[in-house]
């Protein structure tokens, strides 16, 4: 009882809330345990915004502590955009505008985000909160992506007044154990919301990773799908063959010209604390930035991922993407510079799987000797967050001194 009590306060806090968020539109995907590498449940979430700035925040108002990604200037993070507790929930969203209902308010998702993470521990409590909600509505129409460390993996489509759940351990709905997700919904009118373009495309990359590598796993995401350039309409895709001309449009690609962050959530094993859930993110435009990890664990956040106006990582990933997209004008905006775009990437991968090796091999050392720890954590955030800011302090200076 204690339990539903505290899930009731969490729906009246969800009604009364104002919604202030800015226009999203991204593509995801949930994977269950069964895809996904070592039996982790993973979340992605390419985060589309007209909020270009972004930065990591640590929450512990609530009954929970998290760590999420907001918009830059939101320091006590009214509105989180994904993140995960230490109980081990991790939760994202995407748009789908094609679910609204009349002229009722549908702009909360980003506190209802921060609600689930503040007080609730598994895919079961966010469920019981979308259940008692459904009776007085909600200003959110969405697909919310949900990962607990039981292993549960899903996407709830929610719109004012229902939701239907997708669960990746269902056959019948995830046949390869995984689910994407942009902006239309399925229970919508069809024809109507966005990204189909990028939901076929992110579709068929991740069908080429499963039958590569038979599971899925950050890395794999962090360093594919997320930086994907390929247009489906016309055929271009520059990471496979040269353009005529250096310049292509993102409009529909998966690494869009509005696409201000990346986070990949890695699901803790039941045996495992919750805050163990690793939260790889990259502020800035994916192809322009590199992912590091970070846990729900007491810790200051350096200037790195949590600065004002600008976290570091983010100004750097930033004055990256200006000179990428050097035409601000109107729709010309859109048009990228994919010859440096790819050049860039060959200077940052290397940096990347440097990154995804030290957190890999102080994690295993960690547990070798008797687990993973609070101050542990804290202290690779950190050294991960140092290399990838050289990295990206000596890129921007080599493309500024590019005519």
């Amino acid at each position: 009882m204690k339990l539903l009590s505290g899930l009731a306060l969490i729906v009246i806090v969800l009604v009364v809330l104002v919604p202030t968020s800015s226009a999203q539109a991204c593509t995801s995907i949930v994977v269950g345990p069964k895809a996904a590498h070592h039996g982790r449940p993973l979340l992605w979430k390419n985060r589309d915004s007209d909020a270009r700035h972004n930065q990591v925040v640590l929450g512990e108002e609530g009954k929970y502590r998290y760590v999420g990604v907001t918009n830059a200037g939101d320091d006590l993070g009214r509105e989180i955009w994904m993140g995960v507790n230490d109980q081990g929930l991790a939760v994202i969203n995407t748009a789908s505008d094609d679910l609204a209902i009349g002229d009722r308010p549908k702009d909360g998702e980003g506190r209802f985000l921060k609600t689930l993470l503040a007080g609730c521990t598994s895919v079961a409590d966010v469920e019981r909160i979308l259940e008692i909600s459904n009776r007085g509505g909600r200003d959110v129409n969405m697909h919310l992506g949900v990962i607990d460390k039981a292993g549960h993996a899903v996407f709830f489509e929610v719109a004012q007044t229902r939701y239907v759940k997708s669960d990746t351990a269902d056959a019948s709905t995830a046949a390869s154990g995984y689910l994407v997700r942009t902006n239309y919904g399925f229970t919508a009118p069809e024809g109507k919301g966005g990204g189909y373009l990028r939901f076929e495309r992110a579709q068929a990359l991740f069908s080429q990773i499963a039958k590569q590598h038979r599971v899925i796993d950050a890395a794999a995401i962090l360093t594919g799908p997320s930086l994907d350039l390929a247009n489906l309409m016309t055929g271009i895709d520059p990471r496979v063959r040269a353009t005529a001309t250096p310049m292509i449009a993102t409009r529909d690609t998966i690494n869009r010209h509005s696409t201000v962050s990346v986070g990949v959530f890695e699901g803790a094993l039941p045996q495992e604390p919750g805050f163990r859930t690793t939260m790889w993110v990259a502020l800035g435009q994916p192809i322009a930035s590199l992912a590091i990890p970070v846990w729900p664990v007491p810790q200051t956040l350096a200037p790195t991922l949590a600065g004002t106006p600008q976290a570091e990582l983010e100004r750097l990933s930033d004055g990256l993407r200006t000179l990428l997209y050097p035409d601000p004008r109107g729709s010309s905006a859109e048009y990228l510079n994919a010859e440096q775009a790819l050049a860039l990437r060959k200077q940052l991968d290397p940096v990347q799987q440097q990154i995804f090796a030290r957190a890999s091999a102080v994690l295993r050392r960690l547990e070798q000797q008797g687990g993973v720890t609070p101050e542990a954590l804290a202290a690779l955030t950190q050294s991960c967050a140092t290399i990838a800011q050289d990295a990206l302090t000596q890129a921007l200076h080599g493309l500024q001194k590019q005519p």
